[in-house]
């Protein structure tokens, strides 16, 4: 699990060079999702681990409002 917080330029927006890295790692995190396998399969313990989303949160805004809902890559 990979937990990032990236803020927005004053624009509102990302900054250019960030939005090239952003989209090159979501291309290899479909390629990582490819090999990636469920561990217990079919067993009470079973875990679904072919999981990559990402979302964006508001919870440093005023008024603090919900985060949006998650995007699968």
């Amino acid at each position: 699990m990979i937990d990032l917080a990236i803020p927005y330029d004053e624009k509102g927006g990302l900054p250019p060079a960030l939005k090239g890295h952003l989209v090159a790692i979501e291309q290899h995190i479909k390629v990582l999702k490819g090999f990636a396998v469920k561990i217990n399969v079919g067993k009470a313990n079973e875990e679904d681990t072919i999981k990559a989303k990402w979302h964006k949160c508001f919870h440093d805004e005023t008024p603090n409002t919900p985060c949006a809902p998650e995007v699968e890559i």
